[in-house]
């Protein structure tokens, strides 16, 4: 099993990201876009966002089915794909 992953922190006071990841720099915003694309038509997420001073979200690709995990601390979707967004066009 091959898995490749990005984890992304953002601090909101300076606006910046910092990334970890296994995956070459220039596929990283690739599989961000992959991984939202693949989020449309998921439906709205009514859960409140959760407060930070700095988010994490560590997103796995597993090459052998093509299939994305993903772990985050936002409590809720829009913010965490709202992060997702913001990081790929920081990658570009």
């Amino acid at each position: 099993m091959k898995l490749l992953y990005v984890n992304i922190v953002y601090n909101v006071q300076t606006d910046e990201f910092t990334f970890e990841s296994n995956m070459k720099p220039e596929h990283r915003a690739e599989v961000l876009a992959d991984f939202l694309r693949a989020q449309i038509g998921g439906g709205k997420d009514n859960a409140p966002p959760i407060e930070r001073q700095e988010y994490h979200v560590r997103l796995t690709l597993d090459l052998t089915d093509d299939t994305f995990r993903v772990t985050h601390d936002c409590g809720n979707l829009g913010l965490r794909d709202g992060l997702l967004l913001h990081a790929m066009e920081r990658l570009k």
